[in-house]
């Protein structure tokens, strides 16, 4: 079952525009993305701490491409979004699509750019976040160690 943004915000007993945040065209901080689990933020442009900071957290930074925003694309927050080009091959930078399905059942394949800009936020990005990253760099020490 997919997950809209209308189904996030009443799960988090929070309003909509709340969760839109993650539709503006510039995000500028970090917290309710990762509060309600959010596994993506599409935006315009990112902040360069924020970006890094959503990688740092395992949440997919999209940037829409040049003269694509959520204005143009008519999002409205009902959405379900799929990320086509994710596995074990990305790199950073990559493009990928975005494909929005509307409450309608239309779906429009939007192309984005990756904001993944390192080898090592692939990784972070790959085991859920800089702490997860972490914490299994220690124990793999640990067990070569022991």
């Amino acid at each position: 079952m997919r997950t809209t943004i209308a189904d996030i915000a009443k799960a988090a007993g929070v309003s909509e525009a709340t969760v839109s945040r993650v539709l503006n065209d510039r995000t500028e901080g970090v917290g309710a993305e990762t509060r309600l689990r959010v596994k993506a933020v599409m935006a315009r442009s990112f902040e360069r701490i924020h970006r890094s900071n959503l990688v740092g957290m395992g949440v997919l930074p999209l940037q829409f491409k040049e003269g694509t925003t959520a204005q143009t694309l008519k999002l409205d927050g009902t959405e379900t979004c799929d990320v086509l080009g994710l596995g074990p091959a990305l790199q950073p930078q990559q493009d990928l699509t975005l494909c929005l399905t509307r409450r309608s059942g239309e779906v429009v394949s939007v192309p984005v750019r990756c904001r993944i800009d390192t080898p090592v936020e692939i990784d972070y990005y790959r085991h859920g976040g800089i702490l997860p990253y972490v914490l299994r760099q220690i124990i793999a020490k640990n067990r070569t160690e022991n």
